[in-house]
């Protein structure tokens, strides 16, 4: 998928990770991921208000939540190949960035808000509709909408009767663009590591990569 821009300096901005600059306040993609985080919130509202008119506030704002999730978004920037085109400095392009589910999400967001300033909102409602909007019936079938730390819990309480907790690996950045690293911890054994820009979307990521372990592994012994 294309996306041509008018002014090509706005793409180069929200392709721009903190890493590579030397203020990070001004060159990097963080203020039009800001922007981009709350443009991404109304466009997908307004098409779950008009694609839903039956449901309630509550069932919509999961839906949303699901939409706009850590590795929805990181899919979204997959299927456009954004990892490829990240500004990012030499260590966190040597330690993989480019592949990062929360990198990419962040940087699709910052996307987001430079296609909003470059193109205005229908140039948005596009983008949602292309990339985002088609997940929703796979969303609903699979109960997608539950948070993952909720689906982890019921899961692990089934089968061995006990309750996940979390723990911090690592904090990184600035006060105003923490990057934080948590892991899953069952019955005192660590599982899969999950990385946000908030504590709680760090779990979130955790749980949804221990899950998908457990499945497919089962548990430590």
């Amino acid at each position: 998928m294309e996306i041509k821009f008018n002014n090509p300096e706005l793409l180069k901005l929200a392709l721009t990770h903190r890493s590579a600059c030397t203020n990070p306040g001004t060159c990097s993609n963080e203020r039009l991921e800001f922007l981009g985080d709350a443009v991404l919130e109304f466009v997908i509202s307004e098409a779950l208000y008009q694609e839903y008119p039956d449901e309630a506030e509550g069932f919509m704002t999961k839906l949303r939540a699901a939409l706009v999730r850590q590795n929805s978004l990181a899919k979204a920037a997959k299927e456009i190949d954004l990892g490829n085109l990240l500004i990012l400095g030499k260590g966190e392009a040597a330690s993989g960035g480019q592949e990062k589910d929360y990198l990419l999400a962040n940087t699709f967001e910052a996307l987001i808000g430079a296609v909003y300033l470059d193109q205005g909102i229908e140039a948005v409602q596009t983008l949602v509709k292309k990339l985002l909007l088609p997940n929703l019936p796979s969303i609903i079938s699979e109960k997608a909408y539950i948070d993952n730390k909720t689906l982890l819990q019921e899961y692990v309480q089934a089968e061995i009767k006990t309750t996940p907790k979390y723990s911090t690996v690592s904090t990184k950045g600035p006060d105003h663009a923490r990057e934080f690293s948590v892991v899953a911890v069952i019955k005192g054994m660590k599982y899969m590591v999950g990385q946000g820009r908030t504590k709680q979307l760090a779990e979130e990521a955790s749980a949804r990569n221990t899950l998908e372990h457990l499945k497919t592994f089962g548990f430590l012994s």
